[in-house]
């Protein structure tokens, strides 16, 4: 455990450094330009009176208008007169990409993807209007690799572990990077018609200004394919971080570059009865893989995961059904977005900032170059 935690610690350094001038040079343009009426459109976290991106066309796709529902509503079913089949790309197959973590940056769970997908595999094939092959692939964000670098006037080489927890680290992890580029955009094996963005549940809560770069940045390349991006609404152990996620997932959303909309399951999780809300060694629980899953295809479908043949508690397929459409019309926060963060937008409270760092001539020249960008504004 020391290990990791002087290696994560060494990797925060390390990116901090290295992303310092950058961030920092960005967000002293931001704050220049904070009036700019054309510039609140794509903010990081955009002001709640601006148009939530989870409306009721927020699937990429008009519902089809149907005189027959093809299911009987006075026979207890849900209607089914609002189905949108989910191939998007309408290429003879249902493809779906779910980003998921393992293992989280506060050494707890993250919020696996591959239960999700196994469900949502079940769920979809158990769907009787889809009659070509589905296809519902989980991806780990986590990674973790042994790094040699040289540190300090005279070359001195250190090897230690480096982790990849967040959407941004997986974007730009040198490893296979133009690969999973064109895996995103639906140039590798698959091309998808929805990649779901999950991400870890203590970054999206500790530093949601991160968070929302990685999101913004995942979803710019996804958009450049055929998928619809979506941004899943995660939840933690602790219901009373409820509020914070949904906060923070939703200004993601509505400050996005493109159309990102969000599927809601950390909402329905919350809804659920104490006895329904089970637990397991594994984050999301089996139901709450289930509960996901069930939200990302009504999210993609505009109907519940209870007509499909693949049964589980309907009473969960029906949460997950109100807590989405509920959603779409839903004030998700409100006000100034306010949270101390390392990655807040310009507003620093301080003159002084605190640079900690072993001594190194390295890093004194990091040092001047983030001083000499602070002394441009």
């Amino acid at each position: 455990m020391k290990k990791r935690s002087h290696g994560l610690k060494h990797l925060f350094n390390t990116i901090s450094f290295g992303l310092s001038i950058l961030f920092f040079g960005s967000l002293l343009h931001a704050c220049s330009n904070e009036t700019n009426p054309q510039e609140s459109s794509t903010d990081i976290l955009r002001n709640p009176n601006l148009t939530d991106a989870a409306s009721p066309s927020d699937t990429g796709n008009e519902p089809p208008s149907k005189d027959d529902a093809g299911v009987d509503a006075d026979a207890g079913e849900i209607s089914m007169a609002t189905y949108v089949h989910p191939d998007r790309n309408n290429n003879g197959q249902v493809n779906v990409l779910i980003l998921g973590t393992s293992t989280s940056l506060n050494g707890e769970h993250g919020f696996s993807a591959e239960q999700i997908a196994t469900e949502l595999t079940n769920i979809l094939k158990g769907d009787s209007e889809i009659a070509g092959p589905v296809n519902v692939v989980s991806e780990d964000i986590y990674t973790s690799k042994p790094v040699t670098f040289g540190l300090g006037g005279n070359g001195s080489e250190y090897t230690l572990p480096h982790y990849r927890h967040s959407l941004t680290q997986y974007l730009y992890w040198p490893e296979d990077a133009e690969a999973r580029v064109d895996n995103l955009r639906g140039e590798g094996a698959l091309e998808w018609d929805y990649v779901v963005i999950g991400a870890d549940p203590y970054i999206v809560s500790n530093m949601p200004g991160y968070f929302a770069l990685g999101a913004h940045k995942l979803s710019e390349k996804i958009s450049e394919g055929s998928a619809q991006p979506l941004l899943l609404m995660m939840w933690s152990d602790d219901l009373a971080e409820t509020k914070r996620f949904e906060e923070f997932v939703y200004r993601t959303a509505d400050g996005s570059p493109v159309e990102l909309p969000v599927v809601p399951a950390g909402l329905a999780w919350a809804e659920l009865s104490e006895n329904q809300r089970d637990s397991s060694q594994n984050h999301p629980s089996p139901n709450g893989a289930y509960l996901a899953a069930a939200s990302i295809y009504t999210q993609i479908t505009a109907t519940s995961a209870a007509n499909s043949s693949y049964q589980y508690p309907v009473e969960l397929a029906e949460v997950a059904f109100d807590a989405v459409s509920q959603a779409k019309t839903d004030n998700h926060y409100s006000g100034d977005f306010e949270n101390k963060s390392p990655f807040g937008r310009c507003k620093v409270e301080t003159s002084t900032l605190t640079y900690n760092h072993t001594g190194t001539s390295s890093e004194r020249g990091l040092l001047d170059g983030l001083n000499w960008i602070f002394n441009q504004d």
